[in-house]
This record gives C-alpha cells, structure tokens and sequence, in this order.
C-alpha cells in the first residue's frame, strides 16, 4: 500500500491540480468576457485555497477589471502579507491593469501596507499618495478600529509590532491626506510607548516639518523627541527656530526645557533657549532668573550681555535688576 508520505504527496498533486485548473477555467471565462464567472471561479478555488498566489493574483486583477476595488486591494494584501517577495509580481500586474486603464488605485492600499511591515515608510507614503483622498478614507477605519481600542484600553503600554503598523498606516494616511497635525499626535505617542521607535518617528516628523514649515506645535514637539533621545544640539536648533518663526511658542519652549534641565542638570545653551523663551513670552523676571546662573558660571556670557543690555531698555521695571546683573557679567567677562 501507500505510506504517509506517498499519501501526502499524492494530496498535494490533487490540491495543486485543482487549483491550476481553476486558474485555467477562470481565464477561459475571461476571454469569452464572462468577467462575473471568472471571480466566482476563482473565490471558490481560494476558500479552498486560501493562500495560493496565482488564484489570488488572478482573483484580484479580474476583481480591479470589474470595478471591485477594495475586494480586489484584499486579495493583494493576503498574498504580500504571505510573501514579501510577491512584490515584483504586484508591481507587473498594476503596470498591465494600467495599460487597460483600469482603476488601480486601491491597490496601492496593500502595496503601502507591504512597504509599512518593512519599515519604509517614504515609499509607503509614495503607495498612499497614488491613491484618491475618498479611497484612502474609504480604508482608514479598517486601522483606526485597531488604533482607537488599543489607545483606550492600554494607553501606555508598549504596542506590538501589529499595532505599530496599524498606527503608522493611520499616521502616513493623514500625511498622505496634508492632514499633518492628526498624523504628528500618532507619531508623539507612538515615541512615547516605543522608545525604539524613536529614530523612525523623529525621520517622519521632519519630513512634516518640511512641508508645513510654520507649525510651531510640531516643531516643540520634535525638539522634545530630540531631547528625550539625548540629541540637544538638534533639539537646541528646532526651538530657537520655534521662537523666530512663532513667539508664541515661548510658553511650551519654556516648559519643556524647564522641565529637562531639573532632569539632568545645568546645559547652558538650552539655558539660553530658555531665556530667549521666556523674552518672548514677555517674562522678564522668569528671563532675569534663568541668566543669573549663566552669569555666575561665566558661559555665553556674549550672549548674555546684549540680551541683558536690551531687557534694561524696554522694561523699565526690571531695569535696575537689569542693570546690576549687567554690571556682574560684565566683570566677569573683564
């Protein structure tokens, strides 16, 4: 008789034909323009099936032909989840469902998708951009019901790799959309319960930065990412940038450096970020505070000096203060 293996075997050759000769049944309904029987065809031989890559390939372009979009975006993300390498192949068959003219846009879904469990996120972002602004809203929910459990039933937990994808296709979505501020509070929280992802979502971060340049919330929000990963020339640049393009920046600056420099003791260029802060928010006495130190240090102190010369002159109420910690630093300075 037949041994296990040989049974196995033998299984396997019935599958595999099976499967090819639904392959071949559905492209003769194809080309006689049965396009319905064809899907049909081919979504049986799948729920038998469910993970071969031709029934899927076929099942998913006759689906874009019959104007089955998301269907058809559901067959491509089961066959690139299942193989990364799949991806040459989608490209081929996007580029010929192209040359018919169909619409392929929602199959750009799966492709960001694909891109996204391999961390690279720019060519992701390409995928979404390739699509209408109703069909990357059309598959938003599909993450978003992931996102919005997990924020209210573990807000500060650590997400797992499932969840960080789902999180950073809903963040490259609202991107995709010029919706920059929703993505960039994805992103802030993603850093906070994921420390390691730190890098990837500070390289996201600038890129919004790039494009919507006078956010001055984003960019306290990304020299805060610089602080937290230790980065303080760079955290330095993004706030003295907040203060020159948006002063009412000061209060946050101010805030966030207050907050740092009680963590981890005296850095006199952040001292003096926090200074100019507090000058733009108009707290000259908070000002006054935050130099003294310098000034018994001697550090900056030719920055210092003009800043003190300049608070004298235009607030006649802490002039004398003013006046007397110039004289010190100027001593110092000799």
């Amino acid at each position: 008789g037949m041994d296990l293996n040989g049974l196995k075997e033998f299984v396997k050759d019935l599958t595999q034909s099976a499967e090819h000769r639904a392959v071949s049944r559905a492209l003769k309904c194809f080309a006689k323009g049965q396009l319905d029987k064809a899907i049909e065809i081919l979504s049986e031989a799948k729920a038998a099936s469910p993970e071969n890559a031709d029934i899927l390939f076929d099942l998913c372009r006759y689906q874009i032909l019959a104007n089955r979009g998301s269907e058809a975006a559901e067959a491509l993300r089961t066959v690139l989840r299942r193989d990364p390498r799949a991806y040459q192949r989608a490209n081929e068959m996007i580029e010929e469902l192209r040359a018919r003219h169909a619409p392929v846009s929602p199959l750009f879904d799966a492709i960001a998708e694909h891109f996204i469990r391999q961390d690279n996120f720019k060519s992701a972002l390409e995928a979404l951009e390739r699509m209408k602004a109703e069909e990357i809203r059309a598959f938003m929910p599909r993450h978003r019901g992931k996102w919005d459990g997990l924020r209210k039933n573990a807000p500060d937990a650590k997400m797992a790799r499932t969840s960080l994808h789902s999180a950073y296709y809903l963040a490259l979505c609202h991107e995709a959309l010029r919706e920059y501020d929703p993505a960039a509070g994805i992103y802030r929280l993603v850093a906070k319960n994921n420390p390691e992802d730190l890098p990837k979502v500070l390289a996201r971060l600038e890129a919004l930065l790039a494009k919507d340049y006078q956010n001055a919330a984003l960019r306290v929000a990304v020299g805060d990412l610089f602080l937290r990963s230790g980065r303080e020339e760079e955290a330095v640049q993004q706030f003295a940038l907040v203060l020159e393009t948006d002063p009412r920046g000061g209060q946050s600056v101010a805030e966030r450096i207050a907050e740092y420099l009680k963590e981890k003791g005296d850095r006199p260029e952040l001292r003096f970020i926090l200074v100019s802060a507090h000058l733009a928010a108009r707290s000259s006495g908070a000002a006054l505070d935050e130099m003294r130190p310098l000034v018994d240090s001697g550090s900056l102190l030719d920055r210092v000096v003009p800043a003190l010369e300049s608070l004298a002159a235009s607030d006649p109420t802490r002039a004398v203060e003013a006046r007397l910690l110039l004289a010190t630093a100027l001593a110092r300075r000799g």
